[in-house]
Protein backbone atom coordinates (compact mmCIF):
# COMPACT_ATOMS: atom_id res chain seq x y z
CA UNK A 1 0.00 0.00 0.00
CA UNK A 2 1.37 3.43 -0.93
CA UNK A 3 1.07 6.22 1.63
CA UNK A 4 -0.77 9.30 0.49
CA UNK A 5 1.13 12.60 0.33
CA UNK A 6 -1.08 13.89 3.14
CA UNK A 7 -0.10 11.01 5.46
CA UNK A 8 3.58 11.45 4.58
CA UNK A 9 3.32 15.15 5.35
CA UNK A 10 1.69 14.43 8.72
CA UNK A 11 4.47 11.99 9.62
CA UNK A 12 7.15 14.52 8.66
CA UNK A 13 5.37 17.17 10.71
CA UNK A 14 5.23 14.91 13.81
CA UNK A 15 8.91 14.01 13.40
CA UNK A 16 9.86 17.69 13.10
CA UNK A 17 7.81 18.58 16.18
CA UNK A 18 9.50 15.81 18.17
CA UNK A 19 12.94 16.97 17.03
CA UNK A 20 12.19 20.57 17.96
CA UNK A 21 10.76 19.55 21.33
CA UNK A 22 13.94 17.61 22.14
CA UNK A 23 16.08 20.61 21.24
CA UNK A 24 13.99 22.96 23.39
CA UNK A 25 14.75 20.86 26.46
CA UNK A 26 18.52 20.55 25.97
CA UNK A 27 20.50 23.74 25.44
CA UNK A 28 23.81 21.92 25.06
CA UNK A 29 22.35 19.76 22.27
CA UNK A 30 20.65 22.80 20.69
CA UNK A 31 24.06 24.50 20.49
CA UNK A 32 25.63 21.50 18.73
CA UNK A 33 22.74 21.10 16.29
CA UNK A 34 21.67 24.68 15.58
CA UNK A 35 24.40 27.16 16.51
CA UNK A 36 27.53 27.68 14.46
CA UNK A 37 30.58 29.71 15.42
CA UNK A 38 33.62 30.93 13.56
CA UNK A 39 36.88 29.59 15.02
CA UNK A 40 40.35 31.15 14.75
CA UNK A 41 41.08 29.30 11.50
CA UNK A 42 38.00 30.96 9.96
CA UNK A 43 36.10 27.67 9.77
CA UNK A 44 32.41 27.61 10.75
CA UNK A 45 31.81 24.76 13.23
CA UNK A 46 29.08 23.55 15.60
CA UNK A 47 29.16 25.28 18.99
CA UNK A 48 30.22 22.90 21.76
CA UNK A 49 30.13 24.43 25.24
CA UNK A 50 33.42 24.50 27.16
CA UNK A 51 33.81 24.16 30.96
CA UNK A 52 33.38 27.90 31.66
CA UNK A 53 30.22 28.07 29.53
CA UNK A 54 28.81 24.92 31.17
CA UNK A 55 29.43 26.40 34.64
CA UNK A 56 27.57 29.58 33.67
CA UNK A 57 24.63 27.49 32.45
CA UNK A 58 24.57 25.42 35.66
CA UNK A 59 24.56 28.54 37.87
CA UNK A 60 21.82 30.15 35.77
CA UNK A 61 19.66 27.01 35.95
CA UNK A 62 20.13 26.89 39.75
CA UNK A 63 19.08 30.54 40.08
CA UNK A 64 16.04 29.99 37.86
CA UNK A 65 15.00 26.94 39.89
CA UNK A 66 15.50 28.72 43.21
CA UNK A 67 14.21 32.24 42.45
CA UNK A 68 12.36 31.97 39.14
CA UNK A 69 14.79 34.44 37.54
CA UNK A 70 18.50 34.80 37.01
CA UNK A 71 20.57 37.95 36.92
CA UNK A 72 24.14 37.34 35.94
CA UNK A 73 26.98 39.78 36.28
CA UNK A 74 30.04 38.16 34.80
CA UNK A 75 33.41 39.79 35.24
CA UNK A 76 35.22 37.97 32.53
CA UNK A 77 38.65 37.34 31.20
CA UNK A 78 39.30 37.40 27.48
CA UNK A 79 38.52 34.34 25.37
CA UNK A 80 36.54 31.98 27.64
CA UNK A 81 33.56 32.29 25.26
CA UNK A 82 31.18 34.06 27.65
CA UNK A 83 29.85 36.42 24.98
CA UNK A 84 29.34 33.58 22.50
CA UNK A 85 27.47 31.52 25.12
CA UNK A 86 25.27 34.48 26.00
CA UNK A 87 24.47 35.16 22.34
CA UNK A 88 23.62 31.48 21.86
CA UNK A 89 21.40 31.55 24.95
CA UNK A 90 19.61 34.67 23.69
CA UNK A 91 19.03 33.19 20.24
CA UNK A 92 17.81 29.91 21.72
CA UNK A 93 15.43 31.85 23.98
CA UNK A 94 13.96 33.70 20.98
CA UNK A 95 13.90 30.49 18.90
CA UNK A 96 12.09 28.43 21.53
CA UNK A 97 9.64 31.08 22.79
CA UNK A 98 7.57 32.81 20.14
CA UNK A 99 7.45 36.57 20.58
CA UNK A 100 10.38 36.69 23.02
CA UNK A 101 12.92 39.50 22.76
CA UNK A 102 16.48 39.53 24.04
CA UNK A 103 19.05 42.29 24.08
CA UNK A 104 22.79 42.52 24.44
CA UNK A 105 24.57 45.76 25.11
CA UNK A 106 28.22 46.70 25.30
CA UNK A 107 29.92 49.86 26.47
CA UNK A 108 30.49 51.09 22.92
CA UNK A 109 28.41 50.92 19.76
CA UNK A 110 31.16 49.22 17.73
CA UNK A 111 31.48 46.49 20.39
CA UNK A 112 27.71 45.96 20.36
CA UNK A 113 27.85 45.61 16.56
CA UNK A 114 30.70 43.09 16.85
CA UNK A 115 28.69 41.04 19.35
CA UNK A 116 25.62 41.10 17.11
CA UNK A 117 27.80 39.80 14.26
CA UNK A 118 28.15 36.55 16.27
CA UNK A 119 24.37 36.14 16.22
CA UNK A 120 23.99 37.22 12.59
CA UNK A 121 26.52 34.57 11.53
CA UNK A 122 24.75 31.93 13.65
CA UNK A 123 21.41 32.73 11.99
CA UNK A 124 23.05 32.64 8.56
CA UNK A 125 24.29 29.08 9.25
CA UNK A 126 21.22 27.89 11.18
CA UNK A 127 19.73 24.60 9.88
CA UNK A 128 17.12 25.71 7.34
CA UNK A 129 14.65 23.02 8.43
CA UNK A 130 14.64 24.47 11.98
CA UNK A 131 14.81 28.17 11.15
CA UNK A 132 11.54 29.97 11.84
CA UNK A 133 10.26 32.62 9.46
CA UNK A 134 11.70 35.98 10.33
Amino acid sequence: MIASPLVSQAVKYREARARISGLKNDFTRWCRVCYRIKVESGEIVPFVLNSVQLKIRRVEEELLAQYGRARKYILKARQPGVTTEEQAANLEECWSHRGRDCITLADKLDKTAKIFEITRRAIEHFPQSLLPQM
